[in-house]
């Protein structure tokens, strides 16, 4: 089923009602785009933490960046120049061992199929019939990496301030962090004023 771009909402409704087929294409390409979009709020949550936190990245920063600014504008671009296997692996040389280094790495790998393997592994909506697939099967796999990756989003900045690579408080709020070595806010947070 194609549209125009011209229909109404109503139209568009009605013809998917009718074709079973379409609804289910509708609900998986769905289930996929929620899947990108949360492997891209995971990533983009880890590289703004890893751009603040004591993460030792590969690449040395410039000597000649003496102020402040320039040197985290140099971190927040080698950050972003790196992919998220390489920050992981950064974020294990800096010192995440054990189960949290196991656990972000299945994460990795479970995002590096999504991404990578996908077409390979499961056939795409409209070519399940001939496969002998369902939107049932397809959706699961996908909604298995949403919930997945949506825990990991969760779970990251404490597996960071566990291991000190970020200081902080969490709260109903959500969480407030900063590098453990910046001495305005840990002297903030040692006087009392921090709350």
């Amino acid at each position: 089923m194609l549209f125009a771009g011209k229909e109404t909402r109503e139209e568009i409704l009605g013809a998917m009602s009718a074709d079973k087929d379409a609804f289910d294409n509708v609900i998986a390409m769905a289930n996929v785009g929620m899947a990108f979009t949360q492997i891209w709020i995971l990533e983009d949550l880890v590289a703004g933490l890893v751009t603040t936190s004591k993460v030792t990245l590969r690449r040395k920063l410039s000597a000649a960046a003496l102020d402040a600014a320039s040197l985290f504008l140099e971190r927040h671009q080698s950050v972003r120049s790196s992919t998220f296997g390489r920050l992981v692996d950064a974020i294990e040389k800096s010192g995440v061992e054990g189960r949290d280094i196991r656990y972000l790495r299945a994460i990795l790998e479970l995002r590096n199929d999504f991404v990578h393997r996908l077409g390979h592994q499961v056939p795409l909506p409209g070519d399940w019939t001939r496969s002998g697939f369902s939107l049932e099967e397809f959706s699961g796999y996908t909604r298995y990496v949403i919930r997945h990756i949506n825990t990991a989003s969760r779970r990251f900045s404490r597996i960071m301030t566990r291991h000190g690579l970020l200081a902080g408080k969490f709260g109903d709020f959500g969480a407030l962090l900063w590098n453990p070595d910046d001495p305005f806010l840990n002297g903030a947070e040692n006087s009392g004023d921090a709350d």
